[in-house]
């Protein structure tokens, strides 16, 4: 949103005007809408991933679905606003892909 870079770049595809600065300072004033909800998602999702981290190596196999439900309680994230968006099996790519390290 830098505005040399936006001047440069935001244009009309067919006529080549520069987008009014009306709409750009709508974008701009825009740009930070649903942050809230956004940070939310993802602090749900680093909780969520460092309570499967934080288990004792001995623990016992645990249900991806209970446990999470359970995390997400214990950390007061459980929002019916805010669902989870990254659910616990989507970490596949964390725990056998070899990068085990947490959020």
């Amino acid at each position: 949103m830098h505005p040399d870079i936006f001047e440069h770049y935001a244009h009309h595809y067919k006529t080549g005007e520069v987008m009014p600065k009306e709409l750009s300072d709508k974008i701009k004033r825009a740009q930070n809408f649903n942050a809230g909800y956004r940070m939310t998602e993802l602090l749900a999702a680093a909780e969520l991933d460092m309570q499967w981290h934080t288990l004792p190596a001995d623990a016992a196999p645990q249900d991806p679905d209970v446990f999470q439900k359970q995390a997400l309680k214990k950390t007061h994230l459980d929002l019916g606003a805010v669902p989870p968006r990254y659910r616990s099996t989507y970490f596949s790519h964390i725990w056998a892909g070899g990068y085990s390290a947490g959020y």
